[in-house]
């Protein structure tokens, strides 16, 4: 049985003051550690648990395998909970950087650290995702002790009912910027949980660790309701990382157009679903980058609805005179598209997709030729970097493959990380 322990927080125990910054914990910068309390922030005490150590870290069969910079992350993030006042850690990381690695390695060190270790079954991962493709990619990348508490938002109430009434608890939300406004999954994952009380959280010993590539305005709201028990940290990435700016100086984005053109309402004769020369053009355009192409393949985000089709029928059509291979991701029944990406195309193929491939899923690099997303009238910054132009991020060797994206997106994610 695990051995409560009371830490009475106060100004004198958070070491928190301008003057004692220089004493932060091995491995943690001074920007990771949040201000000190205000003098009439009366905060509780907190319990923690003092759990036996395991013969074996549980977890280190796959911790061994992680990368070295996400060690590194997982053990700064850590550490950053060696300040007892803190109870939530914004965990920011470039997309395809090794956001999952880095939940081994908090896991593991969470595990190994005897003030911060927990009973293994007191360890939850969360998604606003209703992605099945997240589901079995995060269960893939973690030991099958923790499969049943890997959960995605069609969970929410399984989770919900697993997690109340648990003391001593580690939840890592990844993609934290998906369903987290007011009303939406996360907000009433934490509410139904308790999880918006902070003396709740100190009392019962909760802690939580929220990932994302996009974090938007996340660091200001966790701020302004948490004060000084949220803290920001960023991940450092090796060279050989392939960045969006990487992308962008090597001239392998392009500015995605519409290969669409006007959809027919429904039930009507609507001449607008005849295709225009323009559109044609815009898909002749993607055809001269195939042609300096080995065969490839070319994955094509399309509209939802009957958008889907048409934009096969307008690729079909502009390379009539072409022997090209077309998929339609929805349709494939005897293949997997993962399984797909894998093996070498004998003939240039394209892949249209509706929603897959968004945040979090990794595909396989070596055979790709062009990612092409869909373009919107009103561009979100998040699902663009998070859409097709982040699937090409990462580490890989392909010096080939380019990315259609919107252009002001792709200017904004520069400027926001000068």
């Amino acid at each position: 049985m695990s051995e409560v322990i009371h830490f009475p927080l106060n100004q004198n125990s958070l070491n928190l003051k301008k003057a004692n910054t220089d004493i932060s914990p091995p491995g943690i910068s001074k920007s990771d550690i949040p201000n000190s309390p205000k003098p009439n922030i009366s905060l509780p005490q907190r319990r923690t648990y003092r759990t036996p150590s395991f013969k074996k870290n549980p977890i280190a069969a796959i911790y061994q395998d992680i990368f070295e910079n996400q060690r590194n992350f997982g053990k700064k993030i850590a550490d950053m909970f060696m300040n007892l006042s803190l109870l939530n850690v914004l965990a920011v990381a470039p997309t395809q950087s090794g956001k999952t690695g880095s939940m081994v390695g908090v896991i593991y060190e969470f595990l190994q650290n005897p003030t911060l270790r927990l009973p293994k079954s007191n360890i939850f991962v969360f998604t606003g995702h209703s992605s099945l493709e997240w589901l079995e990619q995060t269960k893939a990348r973690f030991p099958e002790w923790l499969h049943p508490h890997i959960y995605h938002r069609n969970h929410l109430r399984k989770i919900i009912s697993d997690m109340k009434g648990r003391k001593n608890v580690l939840i890592i939300i990844d993609e934290c910027h998906v369903a987290s406004k007011p009303h939406q999954t996360i907000d009433r994952l934490f509410d139904e949980c308790s999880y918006k009380a902070q003396n709740f959280m100190y009392e019962n010993n909760i802690k939580l660790v929220q990932f994302t590539a996009t974090p938007e305005n996340l660091d200001e709201k966790f701020t302004e309701q948490m004060k000084d028990s949220h803290a920001m940290a960023h991940m450092d990435v090796p060279d050989q990382y392939l960045s969006i700016e990487k992308l962008e100086e090597q001239g392998r984005l392009f500015a995605v157009k519409d290969i669409c053109g006007e959809i027919p309402i429904p039930g009507t004769n609507d001449s607008k679903s005849v295709v225009n020369s323009g559109i044609l053009e815009n898909i002749h355009e993607i055809g001269t980058h195939v042609e300096g192409m080995e065969p490839s393949y070319h994955i094509i985000r399309t509209p939802r609805g009957a958008g889907h089709e048409k934009v096969i029928a307008n690729f079909k059509k502009t390379f009539s005179d072409k022997n090209y291979r077309y998929l339609s991701e929805p349709a494939m029944k005897d293949e997997k598209m993962d399984t797909l990406l894998e093996t070498k195309p004998e003939l240039h193929t394209f892949i249209f997709i509706k929603d897959k491939l968004r945040c979090a899923k990794t595909i396989h690099h070596e055979f790709i030729g062009i990612l092409y997303d869909r373009i919107v009238k009103i561009p979100n910054h998040s699902s663009t970097i998070q859409g097709l132009l982040g699937r090409l991020t990462g580490y890989h060797k392909n010096t080939k493959a380019i990315v259609f994206t919107c252009p002001f997106e792709i200017e904004h994610d520069l400027k926001e990380r000068e």
